[in-house]
């Protein structure tokens, strides 16, 4: 019995291989359309041009020019056709990423089996043709040989956003020596489906898709409305490459009901088969189970009778390889749940099988025949745009080796092998005219932007101060773009940005936010003059919209002189406009650590300081010279020292929120000689140093992760501590302060910063200080020294601290 079925002994590959090259070699050419295999993938960074035959009006007088980014014309041959060369350089956007989404096995796009909760750009497609083969001896049946070769021709596409069209044609082929016929087909078994999804964080998709599967009648062609089966699933896709500080991840989960008919196919075949038994051994129907297909025709023609309820969860890590390659490996999971919808009541007792390898039925055998399969593979994403190909295998968890009359078995393993296309569709190419000249004219190449794009070069500096902000965030509100971080200048680039208002998010740890805005003025089409004397370049930037007085708004373009010489190529032209924001500092204190040193260098030990400003305070410098004060609001202070031996200082410096440095030279008195102050040497290797107002460590303790035990590699640690402490009676009392960086709840970093102070204080008093000396004192993340931006910047705010409360 087949769907489409062959009497041959054995399982005719190049058969199929003719049937599929057919299939799906005018698809292929249709959904290339033309397209060159040469042609360069493209990111939100480039400015790609094509060429055109060019016709050959009049030559028009000689014009300034700027360059064409990857256009070279000849000067020398009129007509001549510009050559074009854009190389991309890569960049986690949304439209980058989005242009690599690939298709799933039947059409839908993400993984392998598992389906994303979003999609490519609108007005994409994706086609693809895979193929998959298993053989094995003794699954179905002792003794028996099996092979199974299959091929799927899958498209998908996204004709808006928020929603996607997809479907599959599978066939498969199924040879067993045990079988009758050895040889059973599928032949034209028809997916269809939509998927509907919605962004709710920058690295969360949801979505839900919905499909309908016809299958092929047995033993003929032709879909049977019966045997339609339905499907709904609920999908969910965390893409990290989204995160501000992005990771090269990608997490799936999939909910999915399937109201499968599959066992509709062969009701006509088991009531012919029950009517042909003899009547004087036909049991009755319920009894009676040599008429129901075998083991082998439900493998072979994947029939099932109950409904299939599946949970699947899959990661794929999208790995650059090198510039436009990538290897993406990626492992993926399911379980399917039976549900028994059609109430099928099986047969539990077998008359009809061969002895010791009788069906068994879902009520017993439960769990184990259910079908659970791992996935195994990796993508590749070649240089050569649009294609790729992926190479797998999937492996039988559960019912490989348990059989039920309810289910079709479960390879316990298969060869998965798919090749890929997806035109690139981000952005149309700029209209490329090369028009003759007259001998000894230059050649120009007029072009005109699809859609004119500018850049906003920005400056992020404080209010008040003008100091650049590093790693302030800059989000784009109500555009689907990535946020990107400041540099340590304060500066940043925006993506290509349309004409218009434009509107940037600013934050920072230590600054209030901010948005800012810019209007981008359309500019006007480029004409090149290829070849033609170098423009002067002065500043290189040529105004040409209107901006403010102070240049903060406007746009300008940037100019790249045209080399000379009959080989050079322009270099590329860019519009830019500036944009300076600042940022009011959260009304929090600072700390200054401050240096007093003599005219040589030498540091100046017990002296006092008084500082003068929104805040009074007056502290003394320790035996090296320094002094730290804490909790000054920011604003602008003056420092005065009145020394002996010294001339009066007066030194003023401004305050800015988080840790600043200050260092202050005293002159000596012409009247007296300048004291010759030696700093006290300090051991190289000593890990504890005591100053004015703290005992300083020079190396964190380290305590075991999400616990409050110290790590035994700390001991030598907390023992030169206890020594230190020993040595320097007077100081009396000492906070053992706990901080965190700002991961997790703050109510648990406080209790977490909490009992590891106190841990510390309890090791120092077994190591014999006295207990009423130490005070434990937990902060959680309340006092970060530097914003929790990066891995490092949150080790620096995971510490302890010893500050000394009097002496």
């Amino acid at each position: 019995m087949t769907r489409t079925r062959t009497h041959s002994g054995r399982l005719c590959l190049a058969q199929l291989c003719v049937v599929w090259s057919c299939m799906t070699g005018q698809a292929l050419a249709q959904a290339a359309g033309g397209a060159s295999l040469d042609a360069e993938f493209h990111d939100e960074y480039d400015q790609p041009v094509s060429a055109s035959p060019a016709s050959t009006p009049a030559a028009p007088p000689p014009t300034a020019a700027v360059a064409s980014a990857g256009t070279r014309a000849a000067a020398d041959e009129p007509g001549a056709a510009a050559e074009t060369s854009a190389p991309a350089a890569e960049a986690n956007d949304r439209q980058a990423l989005a242009a690599r989404v690939q298709s799933s096995w039947h059409g839908a796009s993400g993984g392998v089996h598992l389906v994303d909760a979003s999609s490519g750009l609108p007005g994409s497609l994706r086609l693809s043709l895979g193929f998959d083969y298993f053989r094995g001896r003794g699954f179905l049946y002792a003794g028996d040989s099996n092979e199974n070769v299959g091929g799927t021709l899958a498209l998908s596409l996204t004709p808006a956003e928020h929603f996607e069209v997809f479907g599959s044609l599978a066939n498969h082929a199924n040879s067993n020596n045990l079988g009758d016929p050895v040889l059973m087909q599928i032949v034209g078994d028809l997916l269809l489906g939509v998927k509907a999804y919605t962004n709710v964080l920058p690295w969360l998709d949801l979505g839900g898709d919905l499909r309908l599967v016809f299958l092929n009648t047995i033993g003929d062609l032709g879909i049977v409305a019966k045997g339609t089966s339905l499907g709904l699933r609920g999908d969910a896709t965390a893409d990290l490459r989204r995160l501000d500080d992005p990771l090269p991840l990608i997490f799936r989960g999939n909910l999915d009901y399937l109201f499968d008919n599959s066992g509709q196919l062969i009701t006509a075949v088991e009531d012919a088969r029950y009517a042909a038994l003899s009547p004087a051994t036909r049991r009755a129907r319920a009894n009676e189970d040599r008429n129901l297909v075998t083991r082998v025709e439900r493998f072979a023609l994947g029939i099932n009778r109950v409904d299939m309820f599946t949970l699947g969860l899959g990661v794929e890590a999208p790995l650059r390889a090198a510039r436009d390659f990538y290897i993406q490996p990626l492992v993926e999971w399911t379980l399917g749940l039976p549900a028994n919808r059609q109430g099928y009541n099986c047969l539990a007792v077998n008359t009809n099988a061969r002895a010791g390898q009788e069906d068994g039925c879902l009520a017993f055998q439960k769990l184990a025949a259910a079908p659970s399969i791992l996935t195994l593979g990796a993508r590749v994403l070649p240089p050569l745009a649009g294609f790729s190909a992926l190479i797998g295998v999937d492996i039988g968890l559960l019912g490989s080796a348990l059989f039920v009359r309810e289910l079709s078995p479960t390879r316990p393993w298969t060869f998965l092998f798919a090749l890929s296309y997806g035109p690139d569709v981000r952005k149309p190419k700029p209209e490329v005219r090369t028009v003759a000249a007259a001998p000894g004219t230059p050649s120009l190449v007029s072009i005109t932007p699809a859609q004119p794009k500018s850049r906003v070069v920005g400056a992020v500096v404080e209010q008040g101060t003008g100091t650049p902000i590093a790693a302030a965030t800059v989000r784009y509100p109500g555009r689907a773009l990535t946020a990107q971080l400041t540099g340590d200048d304060g500066r940043f680039v925006s993506y290509e940005l349309e004409p218009g208002e434009v509107s940037f998010e600013i934050s920072h740890a230590d600054h209030e936010p901010t948005t800012c805005s810019v209007n981008i003025v359309a500019s006007a089409p480029l004409t090149a003059a290829v070849n033609a004397p170098p423009a002067p370049a002065s500043s290189g930037l040529l105004p040409v919209a209107p901006g403010s007085a102070d240049g903060s708004a406007g746009t300008v373009m940037r100019v790249t002189p045209a080399a000379s010489g009959p080989d050079a190529s322009p270099e590329p032209s860019r519009l830019e406009v500036p944009l300076r924001c600042e940022l009011p500092a959260h009304a929090r204190a600072s700390r200054v650590h401050g240096t007093l040193v003599n005219a040589v260098g030498v540091p100046v030990p017990s002296v006092a300081v008084d500082l003068s400003g929104p805040a009074q305070r007056t502290v003394s410098s320790d035996a090296h010279g320094e002094f730290v004060v804490e909790g000054l609001p920011p604003g602008v202070y003056s420092a005065r020292i009145d020394a002996s031996g010294y001339e009066s200082k007066v030194q003023s410096f401004t305050v800015a929120a988080g840790d600043m440095s200050l260092r202050i030279s005293l002159v000596g008195k012409a009247s007296a000689k300048e004291p010759l102050v030696k700093p006290v040497a300090r051991e190289a290797d000593a890990l504890v140093v005591m100053t004015a107002r703290e005992v300083k460590i020079r190396k964190q303790i380290m305590f075991k992760p999400n616990s409050a035990e110290i790590d035994p590699s700390s001991d030598g640690l907390l023992g030169e501590i206890a020594n230190v402490l020993a040595k320097n009676p007077q100081v009396e009392r000492v906070q053992v302060q706990g901080h965190t960086d700002n991961r997790g709840e703050p109510a648990q970093n406080l209790d977490l910063s909490q009992r590891r102070a106190e841990s510390v204080v309890q090791r120092l008093v077994r190591s014999g200080i006295a207990a009423e000396r130490l005070t434990a004192r937990g902060y959680g993340d309340s006092r970060p020294l530097v914003p929790n931006l990066t891995p490092s910047n949150r080790a620096r705010n995971r510490r302890v601290q010893f500050i000394i409360v009097s002496q």
